[in-house]
C-alpha cells in the first residue's frame, strides 16, 4: 500500500512530536510532502523555542475584533529557512516536495481585524490545500497531519484501511467526545489535526478553505458562535457531511493524542 503524508502549517514543535509520530504511524516507506512557512506562533507559551531573525510580537491579542471574548493567544516571530530545514531534517530522506512560504509578519499582527472564517482560511486551511496539491504520483492513501500532532496510541493505517469496505467515502480521524464548555459548538468533536483516507476523500477534506463562505452554524450552538466565531472542527464536519463522507473514529478519547505548543 503506497502512502503519502502531508505536513502542513507552521513547523512549530515538530521536534517534540516527531518521536511519537515515528512510534505510532510514520513508516520509512511513506512519501512525505511539506508545506510550511518561516513564521512561528506559540500558543500559551512566551518562551521563544527557536533562534529568531525578527522581533518577538504578541499574537492575536485579547479583546480585539473576533478575539473580543478571548485571551491573548501567545507570541509570533520569524525564523530563518535553515532553521526550518534543520527542524524537518528527520524526514529528509522521505521528503518528495517541500515549500517554505515567506509570510509577512507585520501583516500577521493584524489578523484580529479579519473575520474568524477569513483567518481560518488564510492561516490554516490554505496551507492544507496547497500541501495536498503538491502530491504527485499514485497513492492508495493520503495522511494529513499537523507538525505538532503527537498520537498516544498506535495507528496501524494499513490494517485500519483493510478492515473497512467502501473506503472511498470514509475518512479516519480522532473524535467522538463531547465538546467542553465554553467551546460547545458541535454535537461530537472531531480533531482535524490528523486524518487519512483515499486521495479522493482527502481532496474533498483539504478543499474546505476554497469555500467563499463558511457553513451556517448549528442553531443549537448560536451562543458559542456569536461569542467566539466559526470553529474549524465544525466546518470540517459540515464539509464532510455535505460531501457524504463518513467519519470513522480511530481514537474516541481526548487523551489519545497531544498537541505540542
Amino acid at each position: 500500500m503506497k502512502i503519502a503524508v502531508c505536513y502542513s502549517g507552521q513547523v512549530g514543535a515538530f521536534h517534540k512530536a516527531y518521536p511519537n509520530q515515528k512510534k505510532t504511524f510514520l513508516k520509512d516507506d511513506m512519501d512525505v510532502f511539506v508545506y510550511t512557512s518561516n513564521v512561528v506562533s506559540q500558543k500559551n507559551n512566551s518562551i521563544v523555542n527557536f533562534p529568531t531573525n525578527s522581533k518577538i510580537h504578541e499574537y492575536l491579542v485579547a479583546d480585539k475584533g473576533w478575539r473580543k471574548n478571548c485571551s491573548t493567544y501567545g507570541i509570533i516571530y520569524k525564523i530563518k529557512e535553515d532553521i526550518v530545514y534543520q527542524l524537518i531534517s528527520p524526514l529528509a530522506s522521505q521528503v518528495r516536495k517541500m515549500e517554505i512560504e515567506s509570510e509577512d509578519l507585520l501583516e500577521s499582527l493584524e489578523d484580529w481585524n479579519m473575520s474568524k472564517w477569513e483567518w481560518l482560511k488564510k492561516r490554516q486551511l490554505s496551507k492544507l490545500y496547497k500541501c495536498n496539491n503538491m502530491i504527485d504520483g499514485k497513492y492508495d492513501i493520503v495522511v494529513r497531519t499537523r507538525f505538532e500532532f503527537s498520537p498516544n496510541i498506535i495507528i496501524p493505517i494499513e490494517q485500519i484501511i483493510k478492515s473497512h469496505d467502501n473506503i472511498d467515502n470514509k475518512i479516519f480521524m480522532f473524535g467522538g467526545w463531547d465538546c467542553v464548555p465554553p467551546m460547545v459548538f458541535m454535537d461530537k468533536f472531531i480533531c482535524d489535526g490528523f486524518a487519512f483516507g483515499t486521495p479522493r476523500v482527502m481532496d474533498i477534506f483539504c478543499s474546505l478553505g476554497q469555500r467563499k463562505n463558511p457553513y451556517p452554524y448549528n442553531p443549537k450552538y448560536k451562543d458559542c458562535w456569536e461569542k467566539f466565531g466559526d470553529n474549524v472542527e465544525y466546518q470540517f464536519k459540515s464539509h464532510l457531511d455535505a460531501n457524504k463522507i463518513e467519519v470513522i473514529y480511530i481514537g474516541s478519547k481526548r487523551n489519545m493524542y497531544h498537541l505540542w505548543r
